[in-house]
């Protein structure tokens, strides 16, 4: 028997008893369930999103540049990592250029490395 079928038999029997009292802790007793079911739900969804989290992380790889790319994607998307640091979201970064990117949802811009090389061997700085 669970806790509601009980809760719902003990009203029964107050109700048969024409307990007043035992009516109204037994309604006090029933909005505490609710609202443990409630903490429970919300507790299970924070569970949940934690361990996805957790396996997201394990499958991201780290570059030099400031993005990630993830082991699983068959074709490598680069992804922002200042949004990841800060906010634990995957958001694809859009090319600018084959050198430069940026960020739809953060606004950061990346620069590749080989072409931030090449432009500071030219003496020109970003």
């Amino acid at each position: 028997m669970n806790i509601i079928d009980l809760v719902k038999d003990l009203f029964s029997i107050a109700k048969k008893s024409g307990n007043i009292e035992l009516n109204m802790k037994l309604i006090d007793l029933n909005e505490k369930i609710v609202e443990l079911q409630s903490e429970m739900s919300r507790l299970q969804k924070e569970n949940d999103d934690l361990n996805k989290q957790i396996s997201t992380e394990s499958d991201i790889e780290y570059h030099e540049d400031p993005y990630l790319t993830r082991k699983i994607d068959e074709k490598p998307i680069k992804y922002c990592a200042a949004c990841w640091a800060s906010e634990k979201i995957l958001v694809p970064i859009q090319a600018l250029d084959n050198y430069a990117y940026r960020c739809p949802h953060c606004n950061v811009r990346i620069l590749i490395t080989a072409k931030r090389k090449q432009l500071i061997r030219g003496n020109l700085f970003i």
